[in-house]
């Protein structure tokens, strides 16, 4: 898509745009000094870039215009983009459209940065009214993109709020696509984040506050996102103890994963509606540290080692009017794993495609589930249905599995309920 646009051009102050000349200077220039700037198409190599507050940066087509970070390394917050007065100012209204951002993390020499590093495709420190649209982000040392508080340790901080990511690839970066430390009312949709894949998490999404933090992160939407080849979809970790809430994920898929498909921890609270995880080496859903997750719409785990696992005093929720949650063709583990104390409450469950004669389908210790409406179906009959510890409370349910296409009844184990049809 070619964009039209009025904006001060950068060509007009001496930027080459050639792939081969440093334009850091010259384009810093036009940002200081123009609040809407155009970029033609160029490949444009910078060290780092500053934007400010009511700035806009459009560039005349998405895959034509590459703003491409170069060394040396001189900054563990070597970023593409970042707010000038990152530290302790806040901005306002910024939009960046319709380019690419390239973190170049192949061809630049990364060995004098310790740890993660925070090499960013795009730095939302402390920036309010947001707006990331039509934009690809690739290779990047770190995080695709990154949003958090201003970054000082005095009490004068502010939050990142009113944040848009929409229509944006992240692709074949380091540690996460995105990471939100804070912030207050975010939304990220339309998006598609693949290959996150040099040092852990490897999340397409991290949801999580550092310990101590001033401010919430709370309010963050995540709709109609494709996940391919990262560890996981969605982290969800309140290690801030308190500092989050209102986090709902919606129409979110993920296939061929290298490791836990979702994850809820450190009381987060998250909201499920439509989540669908497709081929992963990992745990399809795991929900602990007194996390509470809420299933509104479908959760589908499919081809995964093991499906739900909830420990701890977890509480997973799924007894809603349209909650329906899918465990399908697990590949050696437990279904459902539910230990320690965690509350489970599950109103409609299918466990389809079992194929196994020795591990149990579900692995219960936990006093507090509650599992209705279920229909369990394999090829395979198991030893036992349930390894329990505790009595599962179970009503209104069909187990059957098929020999030479004669459906068969499955023996339950020792469950409790009534209206069950096994």
């Amino acid at each position: 898509m070619q964009v039209a646009y009025s904006g001060e051009n950068v060509k007009n102050h001496g930027v080459i745009g050639d792939g081969i000349t440093d334009d850091t200077n010259a384009i810093q220039y036009v940002l200081d000094n123009y609040n809407d700037v155009y970029f033609p198409n160029g490949v444009y190599l910078v060290k780092k870039l500053y934007y400010n507050s009511f700035q806009i940066m459009t560039g005349q087509s998405r895959g034509g215009v590459v703003i491409k970070l170069i060394g040396p390394v001189v900054s563990e917050h070597q970023q593409v983009l970042t707010p000038k007065n990152w530290k302790t100012t806040l901005t306002e209204d910024v939009t960046i459209q319709t380019l690419t951002i390239n973190g170049n993390r192949d061809g630049i020499d990364w060995s004098g940065i310790s740890g993660d590093g925070a090499a960013h495709g795009i730095s939302i420190w402390g920036v309010q009214n947001t707006t990331i649209q039509n934009v690809t982000i690739q290779n990047c040392w770190t995080d695709g993109i990154y949003v958090h508080a201003t970054h000082s340790s005095a009490g004068n901080q502010y939050n990142a709020e009113d944040i848009i990511i929409d229509n944006v690839l992240v692709e074949n970066c380091g540690r996460q696509g995105i990471s939100v430390i804070s912030g207050e009312r975010g939304e990220i949709s339309n998006c598609t984040i693949r290959d996150i894949n040099r040092t852990s998490p490897k999340a397409a999404i991290d949801l999580e506050p550092n310990p101590g933090q001033l401010h919430p992160l709370k309010t963050w939407s995540i709709s109609y996102v494709e996940v391919l080849r990262c560890n996981s979809v969605l982290l969800v970790s309140d290690v801030g103890l308190g500092n989050m809430s209102g986090i709902v994920a919606k129409e979110v898929r993920g296939r061929e994963l290298n490791g836990i498909g979702f994850s809820a921890s450190y009381n987060a609270k998250v909201e499920l509606d439509g989540v669908r995880i497709y081929g992963g080496a990992g745990i399809g859903a795991y929900i602990t540290q007194n996390a509470e997750v809420d299933v509104t719409g479908v959760l589908v785990l499919s081809d995964v080692p093991a499906g739900i696992k909830v420990d701890s005093t977890a509480v997973l929720a799924a007894n809603y009017p349209n909650s329906y949650v899918y465990v399908q063709y697990i590949n050696g583990g437990a279904s459902l794993n539910f230990r320690d104390y965690a509350v489970v409450n599950i109103d409609h469950m299918r466990l389809l495609g079992l194929d196994t004669t020795s591990t149990p389908v579900c692995s219960v210790t936990s006093p507090n589930v509650t599992l209705n409406h279920m229909l369990v179906y394999g090829p395979a009959i198991p030893t036992y249905l349930f390894d329990l510890v505790q009595n599962v409370y179970c009503s209104n349910s069909t187990l059957y599995t098929t020999v030479l296409g004669i459906k068969k009844p499955w023996n339950p184990g020792n469950v409790i309920g009534s209206g069950n049809s096994w």
